[in-house]
């Protein structure tokens, strides 16, 4: 997984960290990425963005989207209905229990800043479905 390979991938040179600063962007073959703070951490792991392509890797999170059928892609686009809070959250408390009990106010207000100055077309998570196109992006932020 490249958020946990840093140092092997060369992303900083002049530094003694491996891991780059966030919004520092690294070359990762002929792609530049940013890794990007991100909003809540599930588990121990980073996004990347992608300016290029303008996809945002979010590992575990956003990967409550399920393909009902092999033979359709794994990409949800503008047709599918957005899931309701009830259904993000019940996915969530399948891998931590404290979403129920928290403020999730200020978390929300840092995933609106992740957005901000970067335009998504797509999400990538690390399982699940991707999230494909600009407004499908932002209506399931």
């Amino acid at each position: 997984m490249v958020t946990h390979r840093w140092r092997e991938l060369g992303a900083v040179s002049n530094t003694s960290m491996g891991r780059p600063a966030w919004g520092q962007r690294f070359l990762l073959g002929e792609r530049k990425f940013e890794p990007v703070q991100m909003a809540v951490r599930v588990i121990i792991t980073a996004w990347l963005y992608e300016p290029a392509s303008r996809v945002l890797f979010t590992s575990d999170f956003f990967a409550h989207l399920v393909c009902p059928s092999r033979e359709l892609p794994p990409v949800v686009t503008g047709s599918e209905p957005v899931p309701r809070g009830a259904e993000v959250s019940e996915h969530l408390r399948t891998k931590c229990e404290w979403p129920a009990d928290a403020n999730t106010e200020p978390i929300r207000q840092r995933l609106e800043m992740t957005f901000i100055g970067r335009e998504a077309e797509a999400i990538a998570p690390g399982h699940g479905c991707a999230i494909g196109g600009t407004e499908t992006v932002r209506r399931h932020v």
